[in-house]
């Protein structure tokens, strides 16, 4: 009966070291696919802030082409404004093309003078 029961027990004792070991390997090869895919996300985070800052650069170079653009046509536009008694626009000075402020400059600089 002593050499069963020592058999038994040495068997399980075998068995829960298999288990230990396996499952000491498996919490390995966790952790290192863990930190591969975590480099590998940094990377990508990198990447899509670099090209974030490229939308950025190329949305300020549209809106500077827009503005440009709207500064080009900001002489030629013809109406009457009603803030001045419907006097004709060609007499004021023309709106700005974003705020449409009209702003005589010859008046500004007799009211700093």
């Amino acid at each position: 009966m002593i050499p069963r029961l020592a058999q038994a027990l040495r068997s399980t004792k075998f068995d829960l070291m298999l288990a230990v070991a396996c499952i000491s390997l498996g919490i390995g090869l966790i952790q290192q696919l863990t930190e591969k895919h975590t480099d590998e996300l940094g990377a990508l985070d990198e990447q899509i802030a670099d090209r974030r800052l490229t939308l950025a650069s190329i949305e300020d170079r549209l809106a500077r082409a827009r503005e440009k653009e709207a500064l080009a046509d900001y002489p030629a536009q013809v109406d009457v404004d009603p803030l001045h008694r419907g006097e004709p626009v060609d007499k004021l000075p023309a709106p700005h093309p974003v705020s449409g402020v009209r702003v005589d400059v010859d008046e500004l600089d007799r009211a700093e003078a």
